[in-house]
């Protein structure tokens, strides 16, 4: 397999990794986004894009607008609506430059990234297939809470979050984009997840007719369990290898 890093020339430039299969020629391509907070680098992204490699699919990693290494700021840059346009300024971008089968791509995201993933679908019919891991996104953001904030983050601890970014946030809503889903969908839960509980993932399974869920014994951060991070990456590749993939 190959692993390239490239930037993406979104109106804030993209750090992004495009990973191919050995014949990459014409495969098709899953657009992955990190969490809240998280970059494309994360373990159970990186153990995503080795293993749809393996199985015959190209993928693309990038920092979200404003976060990382991406361009932009936390306090202008980092928003749900800049990262849904990026990621689909992305995926075209991806059609017009890379050789991959322009026909045959799909989106997965966990936590904040599988909100994404779900606005994407919900208007943008093109993709073969979906899957929100752990998807955030079904309660409202109380009026409370749109406020300036600090957050914990894993690489650079204390950020200031504004209360801007909370008022975009509470725009999107996971389980009425799940009404709009058009195309088969994986949504996967942790029974131990107490970021997103199992019960909203299920409320949006529910409200996307057709959709398969997955329920595994993991936590938010099972990237650091090793047995959930096998079992979800499985499910996720499997999933997709089934509507992306030929010979599946």
């Amino acid at each position: 397999m190959t692993k390239t890093k490239l930037t993406i020339p979104f109106r804030l430039a993209l750090d992004a990794i495009v990973q191919q299969p050995e014949a990459n020629e014409n495969a098709p391509l899953v657009v992955i986004l990190h969490g809240h907070t998280g970059w494309k680098e994360e373990a159970h992204l990186s153990s995503l894009a080795n293993e749809l490699a393996k199985s015959g699919m190209s993928s693309l990693r990038f920092d979200a607008p404003g976060n990382r290494q991406s361009e932009g700021t936390i306090a202008d840059d980092y928003r749900v609506s800049n990262y849904i346009e990026a990621a689909e300024f992305s995926l075209e971008w991806c059609k017009a430059e890379l050789a991959i089968d322009q026909t045959r791509t799909a989106i997965v995201g966990h936590s904040m990234g599988g909100l994404v993933a779900l606005q994407v679908l919900s208007h943008n019919h093109d993709f073969l297939a979906g899957v929100g891991i752990q998807p955030s996104g079904v309660m409202p953001i109380p009026d409370s809470e749109l406020v300036d904030q600090r957050a914990e983050t894993e690489l650079d601890g204390e950020i200031d979050l504004s209360a801007e970014y909370f008022i975009d946030r509470a725009k999107f809503n996971s389980v009425e984009a799940a009404l709009k889903i058009r195309c088969p969908l994986l949504l996967i839960s942790g029974s131990r997840d107490e970021i997103v509980p199992a019960e909203e993932v299920r409320a949006i399974h529910e409200a996307c007719e057709g959709s398969e869920l997955g329920v595994f014994d993991a936590s938010h951060e099972y990237k650091y369990e090793p047995q959930p991070l096998l079992e979800i990456t499985s499910a996720t590749v499997d999933f997709l290898k089934s509507h992306l993939c030929a010979e599946a």
